[in-house]
C-alpha cells in the first residue's frame, strides 16, 4: 500500500479509483497511492506556491504537482537546474 510501482503513464491513465478523497487508485485489486515514473519533463510552471510538471514517458501525458510554501524554501527555484 505505501510502495511505489513502477508504472508507464498509459497505466496510470487506466487505473480505476478506488477513492477520490485520498487518490486512491486500484492495481490487480492492490490500493496505489503512488507510483514512479521515467520520462522527460516537457513543461514546468510555478503557480500559487506549487510547482507543476508534465511528464512525457512515451507512453503518455502526465501532470505532476510539487506542492510547498514559498516562504519554506531556502532559494529560489532555479529552473535551470531541473531537466
Amino acid at each position: 500500500y505505501k510502495v511505489h510501482c513502477k508504472l508507464f503513464i498509459a497505466q496510470i491513465w487506466k487505473l480505476p479509483l478506488l477513492s477520490k478523497t485520498f487518490a486512491v487508485f486500484s492495481l490487480n485489486g492492490h490500493p496505489i497511492m503512488r507510483a514512479e515514473i521515467c520520462g522527460t519533463v516537457v513543461r514546468r510552471d510555478e503557480k500559487d506556491g506549487r510547482l507543476m510538471f508534465v511528464v512525457d514517458d512515451g507512453s503518455g501525458l502526465l501532470e505532476v504537482l510539487l506542492w510547498e510554501k514559498r516562504f519554506e524554501r531556502e532559494a529560489p527555484i532555479d529552473w535551470a537546474q531541473i531537466r
